[in-house]
């Protein structure tokens, strides 16, 4: 009997910190260190979660390590990526942040039963919409951009705050779509109204593209009911195709305006071709972790208009693909698309999850919705989630 108790104790205190980490995703934005080693209120949590998972045994209950293999293969990856950079420290920084902690949550995710994965992604839109609330609350006390438009809870990028959003948004549309309970209709429609206002809010294209194509991906459930599958997957493919074509023309350079006064597109532009000729130049190993605005800045100093416009944007290659191969050389980009490739996210049973993820890869063709804290531990549990609901044939 008082094992019992003491069992029962232990799960909701781990289902504890599990919920209160979820909701603490943003909340990197408290940072802190260790004597020498810095750290976050994040961070922090998912090691108490994880030792709480370690401790009471629940890590015994996976049932697949294959997906553990993969993952674990995309983080040595990346610490190999380390040493091609110059500022080790830096570099080894974010591995610990992104992917050493993401593998932790990805495993801790893997240990859910069905049920606890479920209440996992009810607090994940919960703290979608927190944060949307949050940050609303900022944009309408004056904290925005110059051009108006909504900032993340670090105050950096509108772009930030899409990408965090915006699979939130798709993954609670879907909960919508296959909610059987009307209670709950009135709750999760508020929260997608607060998270698509939001979304707005930020003016992100990459994020209205990202947002269509989990919505077009959640046109499968009903098309399948009355096309059949085939013809709906026919349908879907060329409605992305359709989406894609869409967005290059969104996203294409203006001719005139090249110069000085260059867009976002032309920016991106810029950004996109550079960060081509510089994987011609690393081709195998890459340019390091922590290297990639110092690599770009060296290796178009003196260029037009590169100094004062272009290099200042280019904190990353605007392209998680073209990021993870430039910085992670031909193991990263290799062990990125065969842990995706794992998970066949493409037959989970929860076409929610599918639809999420397919945004985060859609938004990646334009931004990097992983190199950041909030973004890599919730690219971590969503790919977790979609693994363990994954239907084998």
């Amino acid at each position: 009997m008082n094992h019992n108790g003491h069992s029962a104790g232990a799960s909701s205190i781990f289902k504890f910190f599990l919920s209160t980490t979820i909701l603490a995703i943003p909340f990197y934005v408290f940072r802190f260190s260790f004597g020498p080693i810095p750290s976050t209120l994040l961070e922090v949590l998912i090691f108490v979660t994880f030792i709480l998972a370690l401790v009471g045994g629940r890590l015994k209950k996976i049932k697949n390590f294959g997906p553990l293999f993969w993952a674990g293969l995309f983080v040595l990856a990346a610490l190999l990526a380390v040493v091609f950079g110059p500022n080790k420290t830096a570099a080894l920084g974010i591995w610990k942040a992104y992917f050493f902690d993401g593998f932790l949550i990805f495993t801790i995710f893997m240990s859910l039963d069905e049920k606890e994965r479920t209440k996992a992604g009810e607090f994940l839109v919960l703290g979608g919409a927190l944060t949307a609330l949050l940050a609303m609350t900022f944009y309408f006390t004056g904290f925005k951009t110059i051009d108006g438009r909504l900032l993340d809870l670090d105050r950096l990028s509108p772009n930030y705050m899409a990408m965090y959003l915006v699979p939130l948004f798709v993954l609670n549309l879907g909960a919508i779509f296959k909610n059987k309970d009307k209670a709950k209709y009135f709750y999760l429609i508020v929260m997608g109204i607060i998270m698509a206002t939001a979304i707005f809010l930020t003016n992100s294209r990459g994020g209205y593209i990202a947002t269509l194509a989990g919505v077009i991906i959640l046109t499968l459930s009903w098309l399948n009911n009355k096309v059949g599958k085939k013809t709906a997957v026919s349908l879907i493919l060329i409605l992305l195709a359709v989406m894609l074509g869409f967005s290059a023309w969104f996203f294409k350079p203006q001719a005139n305006d090249l110069g000085r006064t260059g867009s976002s597109s032309n920016i991106r532009y810029y950004i996109w071709t550079t960060s081509i000729k510089i994987a011609k130049d690393n081709p195998v190993s890459g340019i390091g972790l922590d290297n990639f605005q110092t690599y770009f800045s060296n290796f178009t100093k003196g260029w037009t208009n590169f100094d004062e416009f272009i290099t200042p944007e280019a904190h990353t290659a605007h392209n998680l693909y073209l990021q993870i191969y430039l910085t992670m050389g031909l193991a990263g980009i290799i062990s990125f698309f065969t842990l995706i490739y794992s998970s066949k996210f493409w037959r989970s049973r929860d076409l929610a999850l599918v639809a999420a993820l397919t945004s985060i890869f859609i938004f990646a063709l334009f931004d990097t919705p992983f190199f950041r804290n909030d973004l890599a531990i919730l690219f971590w549990m969503i790919l977790a989630l979609t693994h363990s609901r994954r239907q084998e044939k």
